[in-house]
């Protein structure tokens, strides 16, 4: 019985761990909330919904405020025209991507300081992905460059975790968290090993 019990709390405890933001779900996704862009341009109606899916159409780079930042199962937002677009999360929620992102030779940065959580169906297939927590005081700047190396100054501005359950597809890929949990590492899928960078401020797990 002890036994039992044990094997239970470990595996409570293991799913805490590698999936504890599924515990608290943000509920009525309807894909992205309240997007102001903020730096470059996107076509009108960009933000409208069709169906289960967002496309939003811009060109060159583009920075975007989102009040949330959601992707349902079998939702699917597409990014187009735009070399880099600037995802970032004036909300107090974290995000919670379950379905789909894409974007051809688009890089997509996703920066949320709540958190960021991929799904167990969550699938991204873009140009470069860069998904980070820190917070970003001045996106009217964004020339499309990633971030630096995780400094000291910038260490002090990543705040929640970033956990993957999903596939994530890209020729670059960059995460960056206070923490970072992978439940399986061999979902990341770059041009190559050295193609992809875990920046902690605290641990990888």
């Amino acid at each position: 019985m002890k036994k039992t019990k044990l094997l239970l709390h470990k595996r409570i405890l293991a799913a805490v761990l590698s999936g504890g933001m599924l515990l608290l779900p943000n509920w009525g996704y309807a894909l992205p909330q309240g997007g102001t862009v903020v730096a470059g341009s996107v076509n009108q109606g960009s933000f409208n919904p069709s169906g289960n899916q967002m496309n939003i159409t811009g060109s060159g780079n583009v920075a975007i405020d989102w009040n949330s930042f959601n992707i349902g199962k079998n939702e699917t937002v597409n990014f187009s025209g735009m070399q880099a677009v600037l995802n970032y999360v004036t909300g107090n929620t974290k995000s919670e991507i379950l379905g789909n992102i894409t974007g051809n030779d688009v890089h997509v940065f996703l920066v949320n300081p709540n958190g960021i959580l991929f799904g167990a169906d969550a699938k991204v297939n873009v140009g470069q992905l860069t998904a980070s927590t820190r917070t970003i005081e001045d996106r009217t700047g964004f020339d499309g460059s990633a971030f630096s190396t995780l400094s000291a100054a910038a260490a002090k501005k990543v705040r929640g975790d970033i956990i993957n359950l999903g596939e994530l597809t890209a020729n670059k890929i960059v995460l960056e968290g206070d923490n970072i949990s992978l439940l399986n590492a061999a979902t990341l899928k770059a041009g190559s090993n050295s193609d992809i960078t875990l920046r902690a401020n605290n641990k990888v797990t």
